[in-house]
């Protein structure tokens, strides 16, 4: 059984039979980006529950059932909107299916599906759905055999929906490569993918969609012969660290700056088996779970740079996780105004800077000239008691001048000769 429960009231709202079974695993439920919707995939059917009165969608009241899908495989929920993605496998004459549906209410209180839009595919063995975090991308990774050939050979391609364009357009890049990982960036244009048939010489590579409507998919750069098998951006996007997990790569990590595509640094936590960003970008934790290993359990802490900031061990470590931020108090108009003036705040900000390093620099020049000069006044001071001092033992000594340089000096020259080396040559 399964429990739904509201946290405040601290009511239980509805009991559910059954659980994860092997072909859908945890979660069963998956939540809608408002919370208005839960959905679980089951015997074909996907079933949608609203939350606010745990009563099943049923756009047909005949029928016991939200949508019924033969063969239906998977879904995904869109991050932004009450949008569905789900697909079908292929069946003798019929491609594959990947359609997305919209979940609209009517003034009724009544909640229809509206077709969003929909791709056959050929050849398919696997799907896999990676919605960007804002809902603007959705792309479709698409394992399927090579057209023509005999030997079955497998490539992969990605079938990439512009969900903001007006027809949603599909851009479709391609890799004869096995995929081993694939990232979008939050909040961003970019997406990373580890891909090879080596697992010492997996290649990771970096592209852009240009644009949320319309553009054209472009490689950044292709980084060959790294040993990483998960990716992981930033929450605040720009930075990502490659990483090898688990007993095949020790626990190899590099941090990268994508804007500038540069190492910015890395390290190396033995067999860590977690990484965890904190919500704001500035630092991560990379961790060893006793679930995954029984020694070396501990967690580090780096920043978003790659520096080593603190490691502790402790024994049957389980799992590290941090504190969630709050939402920001300023609206999305507002962060986008600030977000806009950066640069002109930027450009005020370094002119303050430069001034007030100007201004240091000056000081730092008064205080040498202060020194130099108390130094050379006591150089004159000096001097003339030197001055004072030297005239009054000439008075003592009968005006003999015993001080002077010339007759407190000798200049010998001595030489010295060395054999450095002896060499014999037959004559």
């Amino acid at each position: 059984y399964m429990g739904v429960w509201d946290v405040k009231s601290q009511k239980r709202l509805r009991t559910f039979v059954g659980g994860p079974t092997p072909e859908h695993g945890w979660p069963v439920f998956q939540w809608s980006h408002d919370e208005a919707y839960m959905a679980k995939i089951a015997d074909d059917n996907i079933y949608i529950f609203e939350t606010a009165t745990m009563k099943m969608v049923q756009p047909d009241v005949k029928k016991q059932t939200t949508l019924y899908l033969p063969r239906v495989r998977a879904f995904a929920w869109s991050p932004s909107a009450n949008i569905l993605s789900y697909w079908v496998p292929e069946s003798g004459d019929q491609p594959a299916q990947v359609s997305l549906v919209e979940l609209v209410r009517n003034k009724d209180g009544s909640v229809d599906f509206k077709q969003v839009t929909q791709k056959n595919l050929f050849r398919v063995v696997d799907i896999r759905m990676h919605w960007q975090s804002d809902g603007d991308f959705l792309c479709v990774k698409v394992d399927r055999y090579s057209k023509g050939s005999k030997t079955k050979e497998k490539v992969t391609s990605f079938e990439l929906f512009r969900m903001r364009a007006k027809q949603i357009a599909v851009d479709v890049v391609e890799l004869t490569e096995e995929v081993i990982a694939f990232a979008w960036e939050p909040h961003g244009l970019r997406f990373a993918v580890i891909h090879g048939d080596n697992p010492s010489r997996y290649s990771v590579s970096f592209y852009s969609m240009s644009d949320i409507k319309s553009g054209e998919v472009k490689c950044l750069k292709v980084l060959p012969k790294k040993q990483a098998n998960h990716l992981f951006w930033s929450p605040k996007g720009t930075h990502i660290i490659l990483a090898g997990l688990m007993k095949s790569f020790n626990g190899i990590l590099e941090f990268w700056n994508v804007n500038q595509m540069e190492l910015t640094g890395g390290g190396e936590h033995f067999m860590c088996s977690d990484i965890e960003w904190d919500p704001s970008g500035r630092f991560m934790a990379s961790s060893v779970s006793y679930y995954r290993h029984q020694m070396e359990n501990g967690y580090t802490i780096w920043s978003f740079q790659g520096k080593q900031l603190l490691s502790l061990s402790r024994d049957r470590f389980l799992q590290f996780s941090w504190r969630p931020r709050p939402p920001s108090l300023l609206s999305e108009k507002r962060l986008t105004a600030i977000s806009r003036s950066l640069a002109s705040r930027a450009a005020k900000y370094q002119k303050e800077e430069k001034e007030l390093e100007k201004m240091e620099a000056e000081s730092v020049n008064r205080i040498k000239r202060e020194k130099v000069a108390e130094f050379q006044a006591f150089i004159s001071k000096r001097k003339l008691e030197l001055t004072s001092a030297t005239k009054q033992r000439r008075q003592s000594r009968r005006n003999c001048d015993y001080n002077s340089e010339d007759d407190q000096f000798r200049i010998v020259d001595d030489f010295v000769e060395e054999v450095l080396s002896v060499t014999e040559v037959e004559l």
